[in-house]
């Protein structure tokens, strides 16, 4: 399969995500994954996947990402344009799993409707480098919300997705 580029599998009642999956399939750019079941992303969730510019993940039931699911430096990908895991369960974020990561730059995450309460360090330790982060619809404390508006204040907002792609220039 080293020709395939976009990978389909949404609303397929998929449990777990195997990383292994799709081996020796380096053209793939984009995985589409949403509406199924998956309840975490392993270590080196996407090794395969070294061009991979799109991860949609949204609405599963992911709660636990493994603090190395982005990481693969033999082989994993380098940059990300978007990484969608909206409307999950996700509590926790570790702010290693991609923006303290020499090797990989992510344009944009949607983290809305997930049960994060904050946050490990500040907000610009989590998304510093990140251009666009969605996360409107948390479960988000007060001392935290506080913290996200400040960081919201000196970096352009974007409400959804949509509301960005009006901004675009194509």
């Amino acid at each position: 399969m080293t020709k395939l580029r976009i990978v389909r599998l949404n609303h397929n009642k998929i449990k777990f995500w195997d990383n292994n999956w799709f081996q020796d399939s380096e053209a793939i750019t984009t995985i589409f994954a949403s509406n199924n079941l998956i309840g975490e992303l392993p270590e080196k969730a996407f090794k395969n996947y070294q061009n991979t510019f799109s991860i949609d993940l949204a609405a599963n039931r992911i709660e636990n990402i493994n603090d190395l699911a982005f990481y693969n430096p033999e082989r994993g990908f380098t940059r990300l344009h978007y990484l969608i895991l909206r409307d999950n369960l996700i509590q926790k974020w570790n702010k290693f799993l991609l923006v303290n990561r020499a090797n990989i730059t992510v344009y944009g995450i949607d983290l809305r409707k997930n049960k994060l309460e904050c946050f490990q360090g500040s907000v610009n330790d989590n998304f510093g480098k990140v251009e666009v982060v969605w996360l409107s619809d948390n479960a988000f404390g007060a001392s935290c919300r506080i913290e996200i508006e400040q960081y919201v204040d000196k970096h352009k907002a974007y409400q959804t997705p949509e509301e960005l792609e009006e901004e675009m220039i194509y």
